[in-house]
């Protein structure tokens, strides 16, 4: 288990800190020996890099252009924007030499191939070919739809609207031009390859400028002017080849040289100066090409470099080619080895290593300081587990003193701490030292005396005095005691209370309370209120046992000047209360801490609170809730092995970290206080991407309810540390804590309007409550719409009529056929049986007497029944409904021909086609068409004196084809008028919307077409 380790320094105060102590080191040792400090930038996704030029699109995202493409950059990856050969939707050229964002948000793009466009949303590109390919390296704006373009072979100008290119009247051709400024007087500075242009947009004149080169260089001059900008002071400043930096006043139109390798000696001769921009304070950097970056102050005429460090790793490592300030003050370098930038934001901790000085054993490299304390002298004394040091904060060194201030080799010393007489104490395993110091001649020595207590048989880890000034100790295994340094005497305070756990746990922290009650803390004792004067405890509600029964460890209390309490603990974060522990609030990582393990407090003026924890170093605002971490990116060097934090007399912070001291000035530090811009950056369904709409709202179909977003902060400063909080209205009543995830799925959503919304939080607790929004529809399934149970309705309605309409038409249909049958029955079987009748009364009548004339009538009532059940058998046989397919047809129609063609010795052929006899038919069509048979067999039989008859049926498409053909005598069918039968036939056809067709000629036969529907 790790110990917490607290010191206690200078003189007993009435009103102590939990940690305290001083440091006062120089300004080098806080700052370094530059006036930037230099992170390298890493990130997936960027495959070249040689960056050559950079900038910031009106949404935030950076862009870095390279040699192999162009990538754009939210702080954790780059999304490459590349040619692809074949491909016009792709950017012309990989070589990016300019970039240029506009207010739209597009980026413009001047590369190897011409100029390109990028929407910095959607990623869509558009190229702007010239008649002949040149590389862009430079735009201005000269209208709000054109452009003046500095490229490789000259100037033009360029239509956003007609995309048409055109040279700038008045301007030399073929100049290879490096970058365009405009000096807001209506003049463009030109940088090129044959010096210095400035030409006039009203009226195209061109004056050319030679560039200024030390005499001494003469052989070595070159007019290759890079770069330019408008500086502060109205005057341009550029940079050049060989010839430093270079102004054109404003006022004046002179040339003068500012910075060139004989005047100050950080530029190295012979050496290329590329890109510069101008910070708030007025200083020019500068990409000093091989020697890194110059800054150079216009008003001190001084300037300072950092110089390459070839192949370092994390230091710049290559040749600077590009530089950029974003919106937040960062300046970004691009570099022949990679991306780098300095951010003002992010400050880095000087470290003071430590150096034994000592002749005796060496110190291990691991050697770490428990405490320090600075003396009335002024010397530093540092207690470590290999005893007592004085400390050097200007060189590091350290001298072992153990010896003569009597502490045996080896001992750990916890705590140091001086008293109003000047004599230091300190605190080793169960004892307590004091030391009278004495100086002569520059030599210090002790004298010691050792105080003990039976009570105390384990380590003094903690100390705290109280306002009688005595000194409250915590130990590891021995509990709580208190030492009054005026009578040299000890109190012990066991707990008799064996549920709490005070006796055989290690004590971490004091604090004492108005009366003189005592807070105690320490590993798994929860908070208690110790009583002394009752020799009592309590304990405090809310830090007593879990769930799983172990107490809360608390590792440090802090008060500050609001009367509030912190407390630190192991896993539960910080809290706070008030000193009757009313209003007891909980900080977690979900309020932007980096851990849960706190370790130690110190209040500060002005609203801060310094806290140790094993996420970092952190400088809490708790009314701002502004959170600013110190990490290893601020240089810390072990997380874990933080043991103590101080604050020095002059404002420094000092903090022991392993093998060092880590030191920083507060009002040094530049905050990030800008809300960090929020975009989303990616919708996808079912993990595949979807585009986003112009109008910010998508659309999906019921079935794409599984999708994500995705989401970034562009603040650059610490990404990683920024946090997000999300919603999706009509979902979440609330918003939920993301804390540095940067995407969300949702799955399952019913048909309804929603709206996602993201908001974020950068490194200084800063948020920016002004969420990015996307619209999102989810379509419900047709059967859920609207007009689908409009359509349901007016489908029941038309089905509902349609039944009624069938009902109403099988019962008339019903009718009809009852009707039909009655009046078949009523003409065909009623008049024939009224026929047979009479003629049986009549026979009846004669038979007595004319018994020939009987034999006719019975014969005539034969001949009448025999029609009559043939009339019978047709009316059952058609209103039959078994007999609807077409075979039965064909087996009447044969027993037809068989009981009238053959007794009369005709011969016939009866045809049918494939798939015929399987054919249905209704009744109506089949009765009809099976009478048109029997009329068309009977004239044939009875008229035509033929010999032969030839039948065949088929099917054509969805209609039947019977054909009759005798080859009988014949007729004129223009000459003939036709009798009851043909009349018969056709009105039989027309009946059931058939085609009827007879066709006969003289000695050639009679032929009958019907052609009839089928179902």
């Amino acid at each position: 288990m790790r110990q917490l380790l607290n010191s206690v320094m200078g003189i007993f105060h009435p009103k102590p800190i939990c940690i305290a102590g001083c440091l006062v080191l120089s300004a080098s040792l806080l700052f370094g020996q530059q006036d930037i400090n230099i992170e390298k930038v890493e990130g997936e996704g960027l495959t070249n890099y040689y960056i050559k030029c950079i900038t910031q699109d009106k949404r935030g995202f950076l862009w870095f252009g390279t040699e192999e493409g162009l990538f754009r950059y939210d702080g954790y990856q780059f999304e490459p924007i590349k040619n692809i050969p074949g491909d016009t939707g792709t950017i012309s050229n990989n070589n990016i030499e300019f970039l240029l964002p506009e207010e739209n948000g597009s980026v413009w793009i001047g590369s190897r191939g011409g100029l390109s466009c990028v929407d910095s949303k959607t990623l869509q590109l558009k190229n702007f070919p010239a008649e002949q390919v040149f590389t862009v390296y430079s735009l201005v704006p000269k209208t709000g739809s054109s452009f003046y373009a500095g490229t490789s072979i000259g100037l033009f100008e360029f239509s956003k609207k007609t995309h048409i290119w055109k040279k700038a009247i008045g301007f030399p051709g073929n100049i290879f031009i490096r970058s365009l400024t405009a000096d807001g007087k209506g003049n463009l500075i030109v940088t090129s390859h044959q010096g210095l242009y400035s030409y006039n947009i009203i009226t195209g004149s061109c004056t050319r400028f030679d560039l200024p080169v030390p005499k001494d260089q003469k052989r070595f001059a070159s007019q290759t002017a890079h770069r330019s900008i408008l500086g502060q002071d109205g005057n341009i400043w550029i940079t050049t080849w060989n010839s430093g930096l270079i102004r054109l006043d404003g006022a004046t139109g002179k040339l003068s040289a500012f910075l060139t390798p004989n005047l100050d000696k950080t530029l190295e001769q012979y050496r290329s100066c590329y890109d510069l921009f101008q910070d708030n304070d007025g200083k020019i950097w500068m990409a000093n090409s091989e020697n890194g970056i110059t800054l150079f102050d216009p008003r001190q005429h001084s300037s300072v470099s950092y110089r390459v460090q070839w192949g370092a790793e994390k230091e710049i490592s290559g040749r600077v080619y590009a530089l950029y300030k974003d919106k937040a003050g960062t300046c970004w370098i691009g570099t022949e080895n990679g991306i780098y930038k300095n951010d003002p934001h992010s400050v880095r901790f000087a470290t003071i290593n430590y150096f034994p000085t000592s002749k005796g054993k060496p110190l291990r490299p691991d050697f770490t300081a428990l405490c320090t304390l600075k003396d009335k002298d002024g010397d530093w004394w540092m207690g470590s587990y290999e005893g007592l040091f004085l400390f050097d904060p200007l060189t590091g060194n350290l001298k072992d003193y153990s010896s003569e201030a009597g502490v045996p080799a080896g001992t750990n010393v916890f705590n140091l701490l001086q008293d109003s007489t000047g004599d230091i104490w300190l605190t080793t395993r169960n004892k307590i030292m004091r030391l009278e110091k004495k100086s002569l001649n520059g030599k210090i020595s002790f004298v010691h005396k050792t105080y003990e207590s039976p009570a105390i048989q384990s380590n003094i880890i903690t100390t705290y005095v109280d306002h009688r000034k005595r000194i409250w100790l915590g130990t590891n295994h021995s509990g709580v005691s208190v030492f009054d340094p005026s009578t040299g005497t000890f109190t012990s305070y066991p707990c008799s209370d064996t549920m709490i756990p005070v006796n055989k746990n290690e004590i971490r922290c004091f604090y004492e309370l108005p009366g003189g009650v005592m807070l105690v803390g320490g590993e798994n004792t929860g908070l208690l209120q110790l009583f002394p004067a009752e020799n009592r405890y309590q304990k405090v509600d809310g830090f007593n046992k879990r769930k799983d029964g172990v107490y809360f460890t608390v590792n440090a209390i802090a008060g500050d000047d609001q009367g509030n309490l912190w407390i630190g603990t192991e896993g539960k974060g910080l809290w706070r209360t008030d000193e009757q522990f009313r209003g007891l609030l909980q900080y977690t990582i979900r309020d932007g801490f980096p851990s849960m393990n706190i370790t130690a407090l110190l209040p500060d003026v002005n609203d801060h609170l310094w806290i140790l924890s094993e996420g970092g170093v952190v400088d809490y605002r708790p009314r701002q809730k502004k959170i600013t971490l110190f990490d290893k990116a601020a240089g810390i060097r072990n997380l874990y092995n933080m043991f103590f934090i101080s604050k020095t007399g002059n404002g420094n912070i000092a903090i022991g970290d392993m093998g060092c001291v880590h030191v920083y000035t507060p009002p040094g530090l530049s905050k990030n206080l800008l809300p960090p811009a929020v975009m989303i950056t990616g919708f996808k369904i079912f993990d595949t991407p979807y585009p986003f709409p112009d109008n910010g709202t998508i659309e999906l179909n019921y079935n794409q309810n599984y999708f994500s977003f995705e989401y970034t902060a562009l603040d650059y400063t610490k990404p990683s540390h920024n946090v997000y909080s999300y919603m999706l209205e009509g979902i979440d009543t609330k918003w939920h804590d993301a804390a540095s995830r940067r995407y969300v799925s949702y799955a399952n959503l019913e048909e309804g309007t929603y709206t996602f919304k993201v908001k974020a939080r950068n490194s200084e607790g800063i948020w920016n409550e002004t969420p990015a929004t996307l619209h999102l529809v989810i379509r419900p399934p047709f059967w859920n719409r609207w007009w689908f149970y409009l359509l349901i309705l007016l489908a029941a309605w038309i089905l509902i009529g349609l039944v009624y309409f069938i009902k109403q038409r099988q019962l008339k249909s019903k009718e009809q056929l009852r009707n039909k049958i009655a009046r078949d029955l009523h003409d065909d079987i009623g008049s024939t049986l009224s026929g047979i009748n009479i003629f049986s009364k009549i026979a009846l009548q004669k038979l007595p007497t004319d018994q020939r004339a009987s034999g006719e009538l019975l014969q005539r009532i034969n001949t009448r029944t025999e029609k009559t059940m043939e009339a019978l058998s047709d009316i059952v046989w058609s209103i039959n409904t078994r007999k609807d397919n077409m075979d039965n047809v064909l087996s009447r129609m044969r027993e037809y021909l068989g009981e009238v063609i053959e007794p009369l010795g005709i011969q016939y052929e009866f045809l049918t086609g494939e798939g015929v006899h399987n054919v249905h038919i209704g009744m109506e069509i089949r009765k009809e068409v099976y009478m048109i048979f029997k009329e068309a067999i009977h004239n044939a039989s009875k008229y035509a004196a033929c010999s032969f008859i030839r039948i065949e049926l088929r099917k054509e498409n969805r209609s039947l084809l019977l054909l009759i053909k005798d080859n009988g005598k014949g007729f004129d069918i223009r000459s003939v008028v036709p009798g009851n039968g043909i009349y018969n036939m056709q009105e039989r056809a027309e009946k059931i919307e058939a085609y009827f067709e007879i066709s006969s000629e003289i000695n050639k036969g009679t032929a009958i077409r019907l052609l009839f529907p089928i179902t």
